[in-house]
């Protein structure tokens, strides 16, 4: 009796397995769901995955986004690249996608990348919430670019304070005008894509008054 317990058991064990290893992609979403409500995202990535490889090519748009955003939560940032690109690629949320495709390579520190992102969607995306966040990151762009020179400039006029020789004074002032005149156009073009943006009319003003007094 205590064999045929055993082989019943077994039996039981096996069905069990079975029947939990032919899980369908929608449970596997639904799960996956689950665990994103319950922000256990490398949970909810895992379930994602596992839905996807059942699917195919014929997927569920939402859940490859999905795994894109609980990537990004999980920092597996080469693999939210893959699954943000091929939800833009599948036309779904598009441009929501892409700008989190710019945000990656900003965190990834590839520029080149970033910047080609960022001019793509301010280019593509002229309407909606994901727009104005575009043109807003754009313009933050070239304004921190912007800012850089001008404290390079700010910072070559301090040396002037203690300074006493006129041609050496002559020499700084016209290096910092260089500079101011260096930082202008980033400045203005940062204000030209987000002219909302206070901090870049404020460098800007900054900018005509220095030159102005040079």
């Amino acid at each position: 009796m205590k064999k045929i317990g055993l082989l019943l058991g077994i039996m039981l064990s096996a069905v069990v397995t079975f029947a939990q290893e032919e899980k369908t992609a929608d449970q596997y979403k639904n799960e996956g769901n689950e665990y994103v409500r319950n922000k256990s995202y490398a949970q909810a990535l895992a379930s994602y995955r596992e839905a996807l490889k059942l699917w195919g090519d014929a997927v569920d748009t939402a859940t490859v986004f999905n795994a894109g955003m609980c990537a990004q939560n999980v920092k597996d940032l080469d693999a939210a690249l893959v699954y943000y690109k091929r939800s833009a690629d599948l036309g779904y949320k598009k441009a929501e996608a892409s700008y989190r495709i710019a945000l990656i390579y900003k965190g990834q520190k590839k520029e080149k990348e970033y910047l080609e992102a960022l001019n793509s969607g301010y280019e593509n995306f002229k309407t909606g919430k994901t727009a104005d966040l575009f043109a807003k990151e754009l313009g933050k762009y070239y304004r921190d670019k912007g800012n850089a020179i001008y404290k390079e400039a700010a910072d070559i006029i301090a040396k002037t304070q203690t300074v006493t020789d006129a041609k050496q004074m002559d020499k700084l002032k016209a290096q910092a005008k260089a500079k101011f005149m260096e930082a202008k156009p980033l400045i203005e073009k940062a204000i030209e894509i987000y002219p909302k943006d206070k901090n870049s009319k404020a460098i800007l003003e900054g900018i005509e008054k220095n030159v102005a007094s040079l």
